[in-house]
């Protein structure tokens, strides 16, 4: 019964994030909370023991003693978003950013998930505005982002306040097909794992096509 394998798999799946996300909770709470809001650029509230930041130009609030992460306007985040946010604050450094861009190939182990991140990232995002390229812009802007100086459309968008991604699209023309690439800054793998910054490429060039 086939179906049996896929249900071990996932509920295996299943455990290994809530044991990763048990460990960046407890990592969390056992860190200088003044230390991380310096590290992460979040703002942290002592009387609430709140930790207060943007993710995709979104603000979330994590409530460190209650382990819960929720928007500002109180509605409970997702449970991938909140280990990323979580796992965000643990790992950032007080580095600035290098303004110098890489490929994701680049970061540490970055090729061994490049095909994935090219066809559910880089791929997707040339698919849906290679006919639209303007509301590449548009949305990212609207996100918090700003028009950036790359190919024939491009957007830099910060994603945590230590991590800006550049989306940048080439088109194409009877000869040579339209391109797109995700840059980074070469200081993202400081900050998150290189699985986290794949995860969040993907997320994110989803959530500028809707």
């Amino acid at each position: 019964m086939p179906w049996v394998g896929g249900m071990e798999e996932e509920d295996r799946k299943k455990k290994d994030f809530e044991l990763a996300f048990k460990k960046s909770w407890d990592d969390l709470q056992s860190m200088d909370p003044n230390d991380v809001a310096r590290r992460s650029l979040a703002e942290y509230d002592e009387g609430q023991a709140v930790f207060s930041l943007k993710f995709m130009g979104t603000e979330y609030h994590v409530k460190k003693d209650e382990r819960a992460v929720s928007t500002r306007e109180g509605e409970r985040t997702n449970p991938f978003y909140a280990f990323l946010i979580v796992h965000y604050l643990c790992g950032a450094k007080d580095i600035p950013l290098a303004n110098e861009h890489i490929s994701f190939r680049e970061l540490y182990g970055g090729d061994v998930y490049y095909q994935a991140f090219k066809s559910r990232a880089i791929d997707f995002i040339r698919r849906e505005f290679e006919n639209r390229p303007g509301e590449l812009v548009q949305k990212g802007v609207e996100m918090g982002g700003e028009k950036a100086d790359l190919g024939d459309f491009s957007v830099t968008i910060p994603v945590f306040p230590r991590i800006p991604l550049t989306i940048v699209l080439w088109l194409g023309d009877d000869e040579v097909p339209t391109s797109a690439n995700i840059l980074l800054d070469k200081t993202a793998g400081e900050h998150l794992h290189t699985e986290d910054i794949a995860a969040i490429s993907e997320d994110l060039a989803r959530r500028l096509s809707s």
